[in-house]
């Protein structure tokens, strides 16, 4: 066939063109949601932690509506996230999980973050039958059994991060450790007390302080003159200032040991409040996993997503937002929003988050031998100068084997 160039034909090419563009936009029309779905928490946006991780959860859900949202019944489904401020209190937690069910009608409680709010709330959420992920590291929920609730968080992770410190540092025999005196803080050393006993490292002594503290000095003090190779303090760090007021006062009291915070704060605040290196050495989890050399492709794609929409980065608001990650994989693989069908594709539900895999698991060691609680691949990093420099990680696998060494009931958490 011979083909004939006239004027007309650049008219008829213009044509085909844009039926290309339509054909192509009706095909992303078929795959933008077109229905919303609501979901919603609390957390304690009031201070720059809660209101991290808020801005953390409104950049991941812009990434999922994006990438076509949920599909249930044949229908895509875009999420919309709705949160309100607890102040880390019982009361207003409550009541915004009695609106969040009640006037906002959403379908699931996703990502509460802040014990008391989530013992309050629990029965709530049971009675009106509707699915629960949220995160806390207070030992007192574990006490409950309901049905559809679902334990996400890095709490285990941090715990199998214990190990990998000690692996990296087989000098440490000893161990002082400090936390806020409140039920995550005894909760937490309680715990740690638990994997540093495993390992055979001696505990000097364990004490607490008020969690509005601001002058570290006498914390410091005390650990100087108490001579530990470890200061560890289970449930502090997450704030800059925080960690950083505390690294000022172990420095000015010369203290010269280990010391490690099992919530990671934002690196660059940390290094702007102790410019003087007041922090440098200092050994936590990793919660920023875009620094590795292979990052996991959803840790890139939510930095991208929240520079985009807040400029300069900040690692720890990502970090928590596990329970989203599980919820959206859960209602994927259930096809449904109803917590009976997304309780039947919990077990063993394995996860791809911000920072790394993330699988469901059981907990025989607390008799519950439904899939509850979960674990995150963990991994230890150290500041060095301005920097964060990967120590070492464990798989979700052989993170779950360290709970097994140290609680025992081998083969019985997956």
């Amino acid at each position: 066939m011979r083909i004939i160039w006239r004027k007309d034909s650049v008219v008829i090419i213009g044509i085909i063109l844009m039926l290309l563009v339509f054909s192509s936009g009706s095909t992303n029309a078929q795959t933008t949601p077109s229905k919303t779905v609501k979901i919603g928490c609390s957390l304690p946006i009031n201070i720059s932690f809660g209101l991290e991780i808020q801005k953390a959860l409104e950049v991941c859900v812009d990434i999922i509506n994006r990438e076509g949202g949920v599909t249930v019944g044949g229908e895509r489904y875009g999420l919309e996230m709705i949160v309100y401020d607890h102040k880390y209190r019982a009361e207003p937690a409550l009541a915004a999980t009695q609106r969040l069910i009640n006037v906002d009608k959403v379908k699931a409680i996703v990502n509460d973050t802040g014990a008391a709010g989530i013992l309050a709330s629990i029965p709530v959420v049971e009675r009106a039958g509707l699915p629960y992920f949220y995160q806390s590291h207070s030992e007192k929920i574990f006490g409950f059994k309901y049905k559809y609730q679902y334990e996400t968080t890095t709490g285990r992770s941090i715990e199998a991060v214990y190990n990998l410190l000690l692996k990296a540092r087989p000098d440490i025999k000893t161990v002082v450790f400090a936390g806020q005196d409140d039920e995550i803080g005894h909760d937490l050393i309680r715990k740690a007390k638990i994997i540093f006993g495993a390992q055979g490292v001696k505990v000097l002594e364990d004490f607490y302080f008020p969690r509005d503290m601001r002058d570290y000095t006498p914390v410091a003090t005390k650990v100087v003159s108490i001579k530990p190779d470890l200061f560890a303090i289970p449930g502090f760090g997450g704030a800059a200032e925080k960690m950083g007021l505390m690294s000022k006062a172990l420095s000015d009291a010369n203290w010269r040991g280990v010391t490690y915070v099992t919530a990671s704060p934002v690196i660059k605040d940390l290094v702007q409040i102790c410019p003087k290196g007041e922090a440098e050495g200092l050994y936590m989890p990793m919660s920023d996993f875009t620094v590795l050399q292979d990052p996991p492709p959803l840790a890139i794609k939510v930095r991208k997503g929240y520079e985009q929409k807040y400029g300069e980065w900040k690692e720890t608001g990502p970090y928590w937002t596990v329970p989203l990650w599980f919820y959206v994989a859960a209602v994927k693989k259930a096809g449904s929003f109803e917590a009976a069908e997304i309780d039947k594709v919990m077990p063993g539900l394995e996860v791809d988050t911000p920072v790394g895999k993330a699988k469901l698991m059981k907990r025989p060691d607390l008799n519950i031998t439904r899939y509850w609680d979960s674990m995150v691949s963990p991994a230890l990093i150290q500041l060095r100068g301005s920097k964060v420099v990967p120590i070492s990680s464990l798989s979700v696998k052989e993170a779950i084997g360290e709970l097994e060494k140290a609680y025992g009931f081998k083969g019985q958490w997956e």
